[in-house]
């Protein structure tokens, strides 16, 4: 039986860290330890921590490092052959551990599984049974509020949701960390893409079963780290001439972008993602050339298994159904090929 780190991002978590804990008790699969990983909170959880729980490993931040950079910290002072990333606002079933493990171990190809993550408040419904890709950058929930019962097969996926991720230690020795830079959202899409890259398979675990107290939220802050990372992301993971094939979708996603920015008040936002893009560009050149070196796996074979749609949930937008996606369907059709 391997050992397994299970890492828990804290940030001001009084009101779900308790609840997340005392449901890992429970788990059938037994060697595993816990690590929490502070990000410098200003509320009570610390002291619940230490009183109910003494014996976690705990590790204290003086400053917020984000969603990448708490869980790197996490990452690097575990010792398990496998490293479960954990939401601090969810609930695990008693067999959530053993079946990530028993997927995980099913294939040497595997590189990541994510469980099926089902909404706290809804428990019939999924919050998402996996992620998608869309091949412009941008990443969705697959399956969401759909019935818990309707998704039941161990399949492939685009990438695993950061909520509830196992990662092979060996995965990790050979792509690196979460891109500390992104700090918040679109960290475990790009660190999906790249275990694509190295010829490794994101799996669901469907009988890895999460309760999420998930929130859907859109808020400006949030949609500069989208945007910003998006664009991260595309020029990080794609070859030159897929960059070059994409770009007049691109390009026509962010005039609409830009136009939905100014309606929903998040253009200031928009503006200073590009502005933040273009400045940190040196940095993502060099992430970009190591990655392109080490790269097993090219874009013809990738761009396979994106989406050609952009989906979000809880979003209905009559433009984007009716003229942004068939557009954009209809130019991934071509570009595929050339690819």
């Amino acid at each position: 039986m391997k050992l397994v780190s299970v890492v828990i991002l804290n940030w001001n978590g009084e009101n779900y860290i308790k609840d997340c804990l005392d449901s890992l008790k429970k788990q059938k699969y037994k060697n595993y330890e816990i690590i929490v990983v502070d990000n410098n909170s200003t509320d009570n959880s610390i002291k619940l921590i230490k009183k109910y729980f003494p014996k976690i490993k705990l590790i204290k931040n003086k400053e917020n490092l984000g969603y990448s950079g708490g869980n790197n910290m996490g990452i690097q002072n575990s010792k398990g052959e496998y490293i479960i990333l954990l939401n601090m606002d969810t609930l695990v079933d008693k067999d959530w551990l053993g079946e990530l493990v028993k997927v995980a171990e099913s294939d040497k190809y595997i590189g990541t599984c994510q469980s099926k993550i089902l909404l706290f408040d809804k428990k019939n419904k999924i919050n998402t049974a996996g992620n998608a890709i869309n091949f412009l950058g941008f990443g969705y929930c697959m399956d969401y509020l759909k019935d818990k019962n309707e998704v039941n097969n161990i399949r492939e996926i685009n990438f695993s949701s950061g909520a509830s991720i196992l990662i092979k230690r060996e995965v990790i020795n050979k792509i690196g960390l979460l891109d500390k830079d992104f700090f918040l959202y679109g960290e475990d899409l790009d660190f999906g893409w790249r275990v694509l890259l190295q010829g490794y398979k994101n799996l669901l675990a469907p009988n890895s079963i999460v309760y999420h107290k998930y929130n859907f939220s859109r808020n400006n802050l949030k949609m500069y780290y989208l945007e910003r990372n998006r664009l991260t992301i595309l020029l990080k993971n794609y070859e030159l001439k897929t960059l070059i094939l994409i770009s007049p979708a691109f390009l026509f996603t962010e005039i609409g972008l830009l136009f939905y920015s100014v309606y929903k008040g998040f253009f200031t936002e928009k503006i200073k993602g590009y502005k933040d893009f273009f400045l940190t560009i040196k940095n993502t050149l060099t992430k970009r050339k190591k990655i392109q070196i080490e790269r097993k796996i090219k874009d013809k074979e990738i761009i396979k298994l994106f989406s050609n749609e952009i989906k979000f949930e809880e979003i209905k937008n009559p433009f984007l159904d009716y003229i942004a996606n068939p557009i954009i369907k209809k130019y991934y059709k071509l570009i595929r090929k050339l690819i």
